[in-house]
């Protein structure tokens, strides 16, 4: 897994509202209880990607990676700890 980097402001990139992030992040904390090992790290990487694009939402998604980092599968563990560690740097 990469470190994470702010992405550049693209007119390509979808401009959500609140009420479709707050959407989004359900979604994606549902995915983290799926089955596959790779759709929960997706969900885990797309989460952290929201936090680095919006400093709001990092108290929120830093609990979530938190809370992965402590009761995860190792592989799951190890990603939240490097996902934590990415967004504390900010």
């Amino acid at each position: 897994m990469k470190e994470l980097q702010p992405l550049e402001e693209s007119p390509h990139r979808l401009r959500l509202n609140k009420n479709e992030i707050a959407a989004i992040i359900e979604t994606l904390k549902n995915h983290l209880h799926d089955r596959s090992n790779r759709i929960r790290l997706f969900a885990l990487q797309s989460l952290a990607n929201l936090a680095l694009d919006d400093a709001r939402l990092r108290p929120q998604i830093i609990a979530v990676l938190d809370e992965v980092a402590r009761t995860g599968s190792p592989t799951m563990k190890a990603a939240g700890r490097k996902l934590l560690s990415s967004l504390r740097k900010l």
